[in-house]
């Protein structure tokens, strides 16, 4: 673990960003793929690379554009509107939650 911590950090911010970003359009391609089935925990891993790696701007960032592609392929399968502007709310909390929760523990691991 940390091997891959070490060469993550020597990585330039932008790259981490920019695979987090491909992270994000991959993911919601394959939960378009998948259908009906939620495949919102894997939406954490792009969450948890760029937050501990660029920033907790950047982790927020990728939070909502991950909240955004849950959001659209659960759109085409859902038949309660309500309930999909609920679930998706409540998702998008819930990954930027995860990034707000990551940055606190590496800044209080780096102190």
């Amino acid at each position: 673990m940390a091997n891959i911590l070490g060469f993550l950090d020597k990585q330039p911010k932008w790259l981490i960003f920019v695979i987090g970003l491909f992270l994000v359009a991959i993911l919601g391609y394959i939960d378009y793929l998948t259908g009906e089935f939620s495949i919102l925990v894997f939406y954490f891993i792009p969450i948890v690379l760029v937050t501990w790696s660029v920033g907790w701007w950047q982790g927020i960032f990728i939070a909502v554009l991950s909240g955004i592609a849950r959001f659209i392929t659960e759109q085409m399968f859902v038949t309660n509107l309500g309930r999909l502007y609920w679930n998706s709310c409540e998702e998008t909390i819930c990954l930027i939650t995860v990034a707000i929760i990551l940055y606190a523990l590496r800044r209080s691991l780096r102190s």
